[in-house]
Formats: structure tokens, sequence, C-alpha cells
């Protein structure tokens, strides 16, 4: 509104040479055009900042970093995402920070993040997987026996690439 105001010519007849003129001085556009460019760019810089630090600027990133397998930058944004907006937290969210961790060689770490992804969905296949294979690297062989089970019952497919571990863990005594 302010704009328009400011740029709306100023008509005035001209009783002498009878016409009509417009009296709105030029300096009046160039400042209402001035401090309407000035408001566009602050209004845009403080809205990409705002949006830069967001929970789902944050997953965007981390989804960006798995794809370019930036495993640390991966885990970095996702735990970001998750901590600022605990809501963005679905079992592939959590099976992803599970795969970074992996990859950074942190199995604690990725455990705890396939075990929430298994809160959300309890049958992420994928999360259940590599539960199972990093409890075996964590040497919970009881814990990645049940998992082993579990992943076979869901996925009976998947008793071919689970026998062999499930056969290992026999012998063991698990």
């Amino acid at each position: 509104a302010g704009l328009g105001w400011a740029l709306a010519p100023r008509y005035e007849l001209d009783p002498i040479a009878v016409r009509v003129l417009d009296t709105n001085h030029m300096g009046r556009y160039w400042l209402a055009l001035t401090l309407a460019v000035a408001l566009l760019v602050g209004g845009t810089t403080l809205a990409t900042r705002m949006h830069q630090d967001s929970p789902r600027s944050h997953l965007l990133r981390g989804q960006q970093a798995i794809e370019a397998e930036a495993w640390d930058e991966a885990a970095i944004e996702l735990q970001q995402a998750l901590a600022q907006d605990p809501s963005l937290g679905d079992a592939v969210t959590y099976f992803y920070l599970g795969l970074a961790h992996s990859y950074l060689e942190q199995p604690q770490s990725a455990a705890q993040a396939y075990e929430s992804a298994l809160e959300q969905d309890p049958n992420h296949t994928p999360s259940l997987w590599n539960l199972a294979i990093t409890n075996l690297d964590l040497a919970r062989y009881a814990q990645a026996r049940d998992q082993f089970e579990r992943y076979a019952e869901i996925y009976p497919a998947g008793l071919v690439e689970t026998q062999p571990y499930l056969d290992e863990l026999t012998r063991l005594g698990y």
C-alpha cells in the first residue's frame, strides 16, 4: 500500500494551460523503490537464514549427504534434525542415521539408531537386518540371533541370507 501511495501520480489541473499535470516528484519514486528493494532483500536474507537452521533443512542436508556418501556430514545433519524436531524421526530417518554410524565405525551409535527405527516400525526389515549384523560386531550374540530369526519371520525369503549366521551362532552356543 505504501509503495502504491508513493508511486501513484498526483494530478492537478493547470487552469492556465488547461491541462492535467502530475505533481508527484521523481525523488519520491526513487526513495520508494529504494526502500522496497531494501525490504525485499532484507526479508529474503532473514528468511533464508531462519530456514537454514530449521529441522527440515538439516534433514534435507542429511539426505543429500547420504546420497553423496558423506557419512560424517549425514550423521551430524540427521542428529541435528532429530534433536530440533523429534517428530521427524521415522523408521527411515533412523535407519539412515544408523547406516551413517555404521560406515563411521560407531557400532554403539548405529545400534541405537536401528533400535529407534524399530521402535517406529517393528517390521522395518533393513533396520532389523543391520541391527543383527551390528550386534554380531558388538558380540551381542543372543540379541543378534533373535533379530535374525525375527528378520526371517517377517521376510521368509530372507531365511537364505540368515541361515549361515544362525548356523554360526548355533555353533557358538547361542
